[in-house]
């Protein structure tokens, strides 16, 4: 009969740790959904400790190391899911409860969509790790190809991202329908691939089978989701959440930003590179008369 492993409490509760040590254990169990994507030394910063202790910890508590803590934490996660479904509410009714009921006037949607939009913002700066941006960044530029996957309302999000990081690889295609020509172009990527995924809504499946094509080549997966619980955390190797919720519609400002950060940090590290691909650009649109005076 298998014997089912301790959970991560019990391994803290059963295990005689230094004051430090229980300190960073205390967090990791209040924090758990961030944690399941923090690199160790973010994490070390946020509670004020170096990382090595964050690495002892993860050994001390019975873990082979914090990366295998990590996907006890992302397994976790994702079973929660699993059981807990989806729920889809309808804008109308969104705004309805925004709004106890009553119809809005501009004024009030225009107050309220501020609101709401700063408040994203904020929970996302809050959240974001320099190290998981950086390493994110590097692996869009270090890939032999980028592939940018979102359906629904993020497409948009994708065909703008894949437009503007033309500016620091051609090799870069967007993956933006649940046809047959999605996932022929999704059955490309490789292992020396990087495929970035926008997560905004509900779970869909084409965009699963995409993740999971990408995951058993050995592809890297960036993740752009609306939360940590996002239903492909599991499958990300670099994770970033910046909440959609909106008055009536999905509020896209947190994830565009986490974009455009993104990119103006890969552009930061190869434009030198890309001078002359702009320069020439510059003098065909000139030439063209593209641009009116």
């Amino acid at each position: 009969m298998d014997v089912e492993a301790p959970t991560l409490r019990q391994r803290v509760e059963s295990t005689v740790l230094t004051k430090k040590g229980r300190i960073a254990a205390q967090y990791i169990l209040d924090n758990q959904n961030e944690v399941a994507y923090l690199p160790a030394t973010s994490l070390a910063k946020k509670i004020g400790m170096c990382d090595v202790t964050i690495h002892r910890l993860a050994k001390q508590i019975g873990y082979e190391s914090y990366s295998a803590l990590q996907k006890s934490l992302q397994d976790s996660i994702s079973q929660q899911l699993t059981n807990s479904g989806f729920v889809y509410r309808s804008p109308g009714e969104v705004m309805t409860e925004k709004f106890n009921g009553q119809t809005a006037d501009a004024v009030e949607v225009i107050h309220e969509s501020a609101r709401v939009a700063t408040e994203n913002v904020n929970a996302m700066y809050r959240k974001l790790s320099a190290e998981v941006i950086e390493s994110s960044a590097n692996a869009l530029l270090n890939a032999r190809r980028v592939y940018v996957a979102g359906f629904w309302s993020a497409a948009a999000l994708a065909e703008l991202f894949v437009e503007k990081f033309l500016y620091n690889n051609d090799n870069i295609f967007s993956i933006t329908s649940t046809g047959p020509e999605g996932m022929a172009r999704a059955m490309s990527i490789q292992k020396h691939d990087c495929l970035l995924v926008y997560s905004v809504n509900r779970p869909i499946d084409a965009l699963e089978r995409i993740v999971k094509i990408a995951k058993e080549k050995g592809a890297t997966i960036i993740l752009i989701a609306n939360k940590e619980t996002c239903w492909l955390a599991s499958y990300a190797d670099h994770c970033l959440v910046g909440s959609t919720e909106g008055v009536g519609f999905l509020s896209l400002v947190a994830p565009l930003l986490i974009s455009e950060i993104l990119l103006s940090c890969s552009v930061s590290k190869v434009w030198k590179k890309r001078k002359k691909y702009t320069d020439s650009l510059n003098t065909l649109l000139e030439d063209m008369d593209y641009y009116k005076d």
